[in-house]
């Protein structure tokens, strides 16, 4: 025998329906920026593992950028530490003997690393929201490297990288 919906019984289904979806949206919003969060948190700690890695092959961190022979900044510290986060293959494609922008690299940058975007943001394919805080008495004195011995604080009390809004390309050399 088929149900049959009154007007009532239909009005009664739309309020608990909307009565859970207001009781369910905050809860799987508030899920989403927990996951989120945790996301971000693991990427960051994966930055300072290859960093660390980088410092243990290198004996300092990797610059903030390495110049070219024109002065330009040609190469960021997210292509030097591919190898360190799993990446090899993608830094073997990148040249070092050509720019961050040439025609070769230029093609990479849409090959953005996920380890490089924040879950936060509507980070468009090839950008970055994570940057080296580069200054005179940071752990980044832009293209020179140093070892963890200068880090005043201690290399766990370090900021080296933030996050922020994606303003640059993962390849280019934006501090």
């Amino acid at each position: 025998m088929p149900v049959k919906f009154t007007a009532g019984k239909a009005v009664m289904i739309t309020v608990g329906l909307t009565l859970a979806a207001a009781v369910l949206f905050p809860a799987l919003k508030s899920h989403q920026a927990s996951t989120a969060r945790q996301v971000t948190k693991d990427r960051l700690h994966q930055i300072g593992l290859a960093l660390h890695s980088y410092h243990e092959q290198y004996q300092t961190f990797p610059p903030a950028f390495v110049q070219g022979p024109d002065g330009r900044m040609w190469h960021s510290w997210r292509t030097l530490l591919l190898p360190y986060l799993g990446e090899r293959e993608l830094a073997a494609q990148y040249r070092w003997d050509e720019p961050w922008d040439g025609p070769h690299n230029r093609e990479l940058a849409a090959k953005c690393p996920p380890v490089f975007q924040s879950p936060h943001w509507g980070t468009e394919p090839g950008q970055t929201n994570f940057y080296a805080v580069v200054g005179r008495r940071t752990a980044w004195p832009a293209q020179h490297a140093i070892g963890i011995e200068r880090a005043l604080d201690g290399p766990s009390n370090t900021i080296h990288v933030v996050e922020a809004a994606p303003v640059a390309a993962w390849i280019e050399p934006h501090e």
